[in-house]
């Protein structure tokens, strides 16, 4: 009876470090896709003369003048680990993590996740990108940036061979013949 004991314990324990490492590799690739992507259409803006952030003289077209520095990129670069930082401590976007890996896990059809947690991402990013793009009077532009490439995330987590989660970690890598 003891060792029925452990072996149900050791399969929860083995569920719930799948479960911890889905919830992670979800956010290590929004953090990829969403976050770093955004500052890299900043970066891209800001050397063909789109200007990304800033009060004065402001935030949009000035006329081609490209230019990038160090203190650009840098400042981005800021800007990226600020809003992973926030979207950590929004608390919104890790539970919403730990509910789509749960989604992903009960349910066989992507449609339930298509039809929840899509739309949450996407209202959840570009809050995200407004509340912390305050701090640094970014361009409302780069909030639909950044809720435009949440829906590239949502189908990359919801494709058969994006990041493997729960019962889709055998069909990650296979490919099928037809």
């Amino acid at each position: 009876m003891e060792t029925l004991r452990k072996g149900r314990t050791n399969r929860r324990s083995l569920r719930l470090t799948q479960f911890i490492a889905d919830v992670l590799r979800i956010y290590i690739a929004y953090l990829v896709i969403v976050i770093l992507g955004t500052s890299f259409v900043m970066v891209l803006c800001d050397a063909v003369g789109y200007i990304a952030y800033g009060d004065r003289p402001g935030t949009g077209w000035l006329g081609l003048q490209p230019h990038l520095s160090i203190d650009d990129i840098e400042f981005l670069i800021g800007f990226a680990v600020f809003a992973a930082y926030m979207s950590l401590i929004s608390v919104f976007i890790p539970v919403l993590m730990a509910f789509s890996v749960a989604i992903l896990w009960l349910y066989q059809s992507r449609h339930v996740y298509f039809v929840v947690v899509l739309p949450s991402f996407v209202l959840a990013t570009f809050w995200l990108f407004v509340a912390s793009g305050w701090y640094i009077a970014i361009d409302p532009v780069f909030a639909l940036v950044g809720a435009a490439l949440s829906l590239v995330f949502c189908a990359v987590i919801a494709s058969k061979k994006g990041v493997s989660i729960g019962r889709f970690r055998t069909q990650a890598f296979t490919v099928s013949g037809s």
